[in-house]
């Protein structure tokens, strides 16, 4: 492969990093209600990492004084 097809092969890819990866779960704020399309998304909104939001739907706790939980489109909030 030469320089300039290995920069075309870049240029192709799709970018799969945060919601754009199609095995991202959307993430809900149950405090505000705001969706997100991954955690990675709320994490980068609250200035916390990515992995205290998963502890906090895993574990049933508070993170950032926020409830989380993963989002299902077929449940209804309040």
């Amino acid at each position: 492969m030469t320089i300039g097809g290995e920069l075309t092969n870049i240029k192709n890819r799709r970018d799969y990093s945060g919601g754009n990866n199609p095995a991202a779960k959307p993430v809900i704020n149950l405090t505000t209600m705001k969706v997100y399309d991954c955690v990675l998304d709320a994490s980068k909104d609250y200035k916390v990492s990515a992995e205290s939001i998963r502890k906090s739907i895993k574990n049933h706790q508070a993170c950032k004084n926020c409830v989380w939980d993963y989002y299902n489109a077929n449940k209804e909030y309040e």
